[in-house]
């Protein structure tokens, strides 16, 4: 099975909004910037980019159901839901959806998480107040291998979704995932503040790669090897 459809086999939808591997395109250069002389062949074989998959709109009712799910096993934020909460003062389009004090937390068991918040989702938040969020998220779920869908508000038994909340000091290390615990493909969607995501490969010269820059709805995808060392390193900053 090939690691990305092509995109004319996309539903319109995605097609509309959907950029993967332009990585020549005068988009992709700003938006991607090589570490040394890494193989272009490598990152093409192994990644796909499509900024704008969502827009602001779409961002924000997103980002909604996330903290909304997020809230409910956030220690501080359950004492804290009855009180009035203050939005944030950072600059940005969706920053005053983010507010008060959240419970993030300083490392991650293996280390390579810090300053987050994590949970795992299997279904969503009641149609009532987020009712476009299957319509949003089977957009994303269309890019994967077999274009897994939402049921019911269940979301696909062959995925496993987690939603991870960086601080504004937060950052992922670089790190390989496991293919058990992973699968062959991971899918990311940035949702509020641009990150900077760095794919990197060690050599005998030191280190080549490239920081890939993660603007609001952008989603990404990484084909993870069996080979471990074949596996581009990601880590977010």
């Amino acid at each position: 099975m090939s690691f990305l459809r092509p995109l004319s086999q996309c539903s319109a939808e995605c097609s509309r909004t959907a950029v993967a591997r332009g990585f020549s395109s005068a988009l992709a250069s700003r938006l991607v910037r090589p570490i040394g002389s890494p193989d272009p062949s490598v990152l093409e074989g192994d990644f796909a980019l499509y900024p704008g998959l969502f827009d602001l709109g779409e961002s924000r009712e997103l980002l909604s159901g996330a903290l909304w799910k997020l809230d409910r096993v956030d220690p501080i934020r359950k004492r804290r839901r009855r009180n009035v909460l203050t939005p944030s003062d950072r600059p940005g389009p969706l920053q005053d959806i983010f507010h008060g004090e959240y419970g993030f937390q300083e490392g991650h068991y293996d280390s390579v998480i810090h300053d987050y918040r994590e949970t795992t989702i299997s279904s969503l938040p009641p149609s009532t107040s987020h009712p476009n969020l299957p319509r949003l998220l089977n957009r994303a779920f269309a890019l994967l291998p077999g274009s897994p869908q939402i049921d019911q508000e269940v979301l696909p038994p062959s995925t496993i979704t987690h939603l991870l909340h960086l601080a504004p000091s937060g950052r992922i290390l670089g790190h390989v995932d496991n293919l058990e615990a992973s699968g062959s493909v991971i899918m990311g969607v940035c949702l509020g503040a641009d990150r900077i995501l760095r794919l990197s490969r060690k050599t005998g010269a030191g280190v080549e790669g490239w920081d890939v820059l993660l603007q609001n709805g952008t989603a990404y995808l990484q084909k993870c090897a069996a080979d471990r060392d074949e596996t581009l390193m990601a880590g977010i900053s």
